[in-house]
């Protein structure tokens, strides 16, 4: 059973960081000409969400957002949510959760605009607009700048942020002329253009392990296609908004925020995955930079740390969130 493991063996995951001296003067951020933006009131659309209820049990703790990464939606945190809303196994007894398809994505709106203050300001209204009385937000990768835009923001009051691999810096050469990423849009592309060439998700598989081989990546790309569904018609859609996403991801791999203008002092417990370059040793001074009391634990994973280690996460997150909250 989870809630026999000690709050000790969560030390053992678990290093404190202290930023390294002032540091901000040396530090690599200058975003001058994007910071009013990132910073300011953006305009928003509404969010595609699931609530999984904690079931009335007594001991409440801080509700939970959970915010997917590129490419995913909302159910791919499904079994997760379940799990932390029903308290199964687990020392915290349970939360209310909400998981959300973030814009351009899932079953929430297509906008000519995809980056971190806009996605951040739609999570800042879907929790003012739900009445969610100071969340903690959990995100993977791109969900996690997500989260750690709010934070930065100010906007909403949230009690920590949990940011699953990323860290807050930019990355280079991921655009869409460059890049897996970019490749896998073009792909998808490809599936759609086809039309009714395409009369099965074998032969979407077929398409895309030209350039994928791992199919547990395939099998996560694809949930994302769609049967036209019209009579007498074959072809997929894509439920992603591929053109907009092709076209900004360079502002999905930057981090338009500065830490001599915006720090966040609460909670702060990013999750890597050891296997994966997202949250390198060299990364780690930045995480302090903005995040003066953030803790890091490591997984034996890669960057899918979620669906690779199911159960040492939920271990993770949950005996956290208990050494924090309770």
């Amino acid at each position: 059973m989870l809630q026999q493991r000690s709050r000790q063996l969560l030390t053992s995951w678990t290093r404190r960081y202290t930023t390294l001296g002032s540091g901000t003067h040396n530090c690599p951020y200058d975003y001058e000409a994007t910071l009013r933006e990132a910073l300011g009131d953006v305009p928003t659309v509404k969010l595609a969400f699931d609530k999984y209820s904690n079931g009335g049990n007594v001991r409440r703790l801080p509700p939970l957002v959970l915010l997917h990464g590129l490419f995913g939606n909302r159910g791919n945190m499904r079994s997760v949510a379940k799990r932390l809303a029903s308290g199964q196994g687990l020392i915290s007894n349970g939360f209310d959760v909400y998981t959300l398809d973030l814009r351009n994505h899932g079953g929430s709106p297509h906008i000519d605009r995809h980056d971190y203050p806009s996605m951040a300001a739609d999570v800042e209204e879907f929790i003012r607009n739900e009445g969610i009385d100071t969340p903690l937000i959990l995100g993977h990768s791109m969900g996690a700048k997500v989260a750690m835009a709010i934070a930065l923001r100010g906007k909403v009051d949230i009690c920590g942020i949990i940011p699953v691999e990323n860290a807050p810096i930019a990355k280079g050469g991921v655009g869409s002329n460059g890049g897996k990423f970019g490749k896998y849009i073009q792909v998808m592309q490809e599936i759609e253009e086809r039309g009714s060439e395409i009369t099965s998700l074998r032969e979407c598989h077929e398409i895309l392990g030209k350039l994928e081989t791992n199919k547990t990546i395939r099998d996560f790309l694809l949930t994302n296609m769609r049967p036209i569904g019209v009579k007498g018609e074959n072809g997929y859609k894509c439920r992603l908004n591929l053109k907009v996403l092709g076209e900004d991801l360079d502002k999905i791999a930057a981090f338009p925020f500065d830490p001599r203008i915006s720090r966040y002092n609460g909670p702060t417990f990013f999750i890597r995955g050891t296997q994966s370059p997202f949250i390198s040793d060299e990364k780690i001074e930045a995480c302090g930079l903005f995040f003066p009391k953030f803790e890091l634990a490591n997984i034996d994973a890669g960057h899918w740390v979620i669906s690779e280690k199911p159960i040492e996460f939920l271990q993770i997150v949950d005996e956290w969130i208990d050494k924090e909250f309770n």
